[in-house]
């Protein structure tokens, strides 16, 4: 866990406690950086899905992003969400993660 704390302590760049859009971006575009692997991604997921519900929906990116500016959140979900659900399942997010070929 204290390793996870550590990524996200390191995503955050302006040390807000919080991961702007712009440092996520940062951080998904290196990602490489992080050396994830299943067990991590694991935990990294467990901790951004913030009420145990398996997935990491809307009202937890707003939260995790610091903003309320749909068009962002939406802007991600577009991106992640591959089912269109509206919400990122661990699958979703774990390709995230992985995929080199990922590109914003």
């Amino acid at each position: 866990m204290e390793e996870i704390e550590n990524i996200f302590k390191s995503m955050d760049i302006d040390q807000n406690e919080k991961i702007e859009y712009t440092e996520f971006l940062a951080a998904m575009m290196d990602h490489e950086k992080f050396e994830m692997n299943d067990e991590k991604i694991k935990l990294a997921f467990k901790h951004l899905d913030f009420d145990d519900s398996g997935y990491i929906e809307r009202r937890e990116i707003t939260k995790l992003m610091g903003t309320d500016n749909e068009a962002v959140v939406d802007y991600i979900l577009s991106i992640v969400d591959t089912d269109k659900d509206g919400k990122i399942s661990f699958e979703e997010f774990r390709t995230l993660m992985i995929n080199e070929s990922f590109h914003v």
